[in-house]
């Protein structure tokens, strides 16, 4: 029995060496500077690491920026991918219970298991189109058609009456986003646009968190 149990023993700790040794490595790791523990204990950068991972299934050339801050922005925008098909700007939710919204309402609420009341929240698709304005100022030649605002919830939430109607938003979880980028297909900028692209919004990553700007070249992935 102690043999079996440290058999046991040794091989959970090879196999947790092993996905060490892959994190360290990730492009997740790379740009963030966040550690291991760091996934575990925050929902946010748990989120965050999902979104990042979900690139594998994003065919052709992008690259990645994350936390964006503009001046004057009450809030930094969560990651933005640079794809051949265009611009996605992301603000992640890290939510639970049932959400209920719509795009022309100033609030969306969130009710809660056991809770008697909604809980009201700044209808985050606002909070989307003010972060891409400021994008966009930035990025004056872009043409505005390639910029698409996804508002990204967690698997642990329902997303309830959700209704959107503007074609370059879009609401969804954590778990639809190999989906989503399996139909990012279209081919409307170039290497060097989306280089050009990413070169300009680099110096707003966020400069209280100096790790985001380290190794930014390897964010770009060739298929």
């Amino acid at each position: 029995m102690g043999i079996l149990l440290l058999i046991v023993t040794i091989m959970i700790g090879i196999l947790f060496a092993l996905r060490l040794y892959s994190f360290e490595n990730s492009e997740f790791r790379k740009i963030t500077g966040h550690s291991l523990y760091s996934i575990w204990a925050n929902p946010h950068v748990k989120n965050t690491y999902k979104l990042v991972q979900s690139l594998k299934y994003l065919q052709g050339e992008h690259k990645l920026l994350v936390n964006v801050a503009f001046n004057g922005a009450n809030k930094n925008i969560d990651a933005i991918v640079i794809h051949e098909s265009g611009i996605y700007i992301f603000s992640i939710q890290s939510m639970n219970g049932w959400i209920y919204g719509r795009e022309q309402d100033g609030q969306w609420a969130q009710a809660v298991h056991k809770q008697d009341k909604l809980n009201t929240f700044e209808n985050p698709i606002n909070e989307m189109k003010r972060a891409v304005l400021n994008l966009k100022e930035s990025l004056t030649n872009v043409k505005e058609d390639l910029f698409h605002s996804i508002v990204l919830f967690t698997d642990s939430c329902s997303l309830k009456k959700i209704m959107t109607k503007s074609n370059n938003v879009s609401v969804i979880k954590v778990n639809e986003l190999k989906r989503f980028w399996k139909k990012r297909t279209d081919k409307k900028l170039t290497v060097e646009d989306i280089q050009k692209i990413h070169h300009s919004l680099e110096q707003f990553v966020n400069i209280h968190q100096p790790s985001y700007k380290m190794n930014m070249d390897q964010a770009t992935t060739n298929h």
